[in-house]
């Protein structure tokens, strides 16, 4: 599925990417505990659909600009909680090994076009169908039954096929590129700082992204170098602003001011 168009859908988002986070984090924390971030992303994504299903009714007698925030605030809070989905049902493919039997579904015009036409309360009870059994097959995998894994890997392409008609209904590819982009890049910086404070080195589970540049990442580790001050026995957390010439403007840590006795 890396950078390729899926049955000429405009939902080409950044595979490469999000597969190489699904096996650097697959790699540190184990398939267990990635896989299992699908079924409450799924979770979630369904509240999402539910809340633009039923929307909250107001307290007072709204006007048309009222009514078109309020749409635009749970579309946003969809194409959030579609990111995530797709994320972390990444983890599912790289953890299972299942990306050509998951592709073969996805190039298949036939099986794609199935969900074509259906209306958004249609596709509601379509998420919730294939999203709650795909958490039950992750679940009985993690668990006793170990040999459903042709359901688990039915069950992940059913619901690409469904975020992607999410995605074309709504029209948010380039909200949900954002968000997938946004997600993946906080990512990189949590697990370059966990991975620097455990092992003292620099972040090789995060080399190749687009975003881990050498600047960047020479930035990072100074930062993490200023942390170092900190007398916080605790919590030691460093910070420094960049200018857009590559200078370093200041710099600081947690601590009382300077005015303050930090004595032990």
């Amino acid at each position: 599925m890396d950078n390729e168009k899926i049955n000429e859908s405009p939902t080409s988002f950044d595979w490469k990417s999000m597969c190489r986070l699904s096996s650097r984090l697959i790699r540190k924390n184990g398939i267990p505990h990635q896989v299992r971030l699908c079924t409450e992303e799924t979770s979630e994504l369904l509240e999402a659909l539910a809340l633009n299903r039923f929307p909250p009714s107001f307290s007072y007698v709204p006007d048309q600009t009222d009514i078109d925030r309020q749409k635009e605030t749970i579309i946003g809070f969809i194409s959030e909680e579609i990111a995530d989905s797709l994320i972390t049902l990444m983890h599912v493919v790289v953890g299972y090994d299942i990306r050509k039997e998951v592709t073969g579904f996805l190039k298949d015009p036939g099986y794609m076009n199935a969900v074509v036409g259906k209306t958004p309360d249609e596709m509601f009870d379509y998420m919730v169908y294939v999203g709650s059994g795909l958490n039950v097959c992750i679940n009985k995998n993690l668990g006793r039954e170990k040999n459903n894994l042709p359901k688990i890997i039915r069950k992940t392409a059913d619901t690409y096929r469904g975020l992607f008609r999410l995605v074309q209904d709504y029209e948010i590819f380039p909200q949900v590129s954002q968000h997938i982009a946004k997600k993946i890049e906080r990512t990189i910086f949590r697990e370059f700082v966990w991975n620097a404070q455990e092992f003292g080195n620099p972040p090789q589970l995060f080399e190749g992204f687009s975003f881990c540049t050498k600047w960047n990442m020479r930035f990072m580790q100074l930062a993490m170098q200023v942390a170092t001050w900190s007398k916080d026995p605790s919590t030691k957390v460093g910070a420094i602003v960049v200018g857009p010439d590559r200078t370093v403007r200041t710099q600081g840590y947690n601590g009382f001011s300077k005015y303050d006795d930090d004595s032990p």
